[in-house]
């Protein structure tokens, strides 16, 4: 089922795109890539500040949010696909894994987050923060 035509056709727990709830989500996605943005780059560049712990549970509130994020990309979110709704979670489920999945697999991992925790203090723990970057690839996706 690849085109959903009325709402009776919807399965159960799939969120639309044009819904006030995915639209929320997907504004609160692009302002946290936009934190990320900025203060990536600020952290990296001044390494011999020390990270706030504002800054640090931050940090892993938006890792949080990028692996459920993940999850509900995959399971829960219908997309538009050439001017058709895929709305069954198997269809929309293989197109995120085939075109977005690597992308956001990569630039969600808490890299910095898990060395913080094994008590890797130098710059190693501040570049790792990079692969978020990663995720500027989908910048535009933000914007439709």
């Amino acid at each position: 089922m690849l085109v959903a035509e009325t709402e009776e056709t919807i399965p159960k727990g799939v969120i639309l795109p044009e819904t006030k709830f995915r639209q929320a989500w997907d504004t609160f996605a692009f302002a946290a890539l936009l934190i990320f943005i900025f203060t990536i780059p600020h952290q990296i560049s001044f390494l011999d500040q020390e990270v706030g712990s504002e800054q640090f549970v931050l940090d892993c509130l938006l890792d949080l949010f990028f692996l459920v994020d993940m999850y509900a990309r995959s399971a829960h979110f219908a997309i538009m696909k050439d001017g058709f709704l895929v709305s069954c979670p198997s269809e929309f489920r293989k197109i995120y894994f085939k075109t977005e999945f690597l992308v956001d697999l990569v630039s969600s991992i808490p890299a910095s987050t898990v060395s913080f925790c094994f008590g890797v203090k130098d710059h190693r723990n501040r570049s790792m923060r990079l692969l978020h970057l990663v995720r500027v690839l989908r910048f535009g996706k933000y914007l439709d």
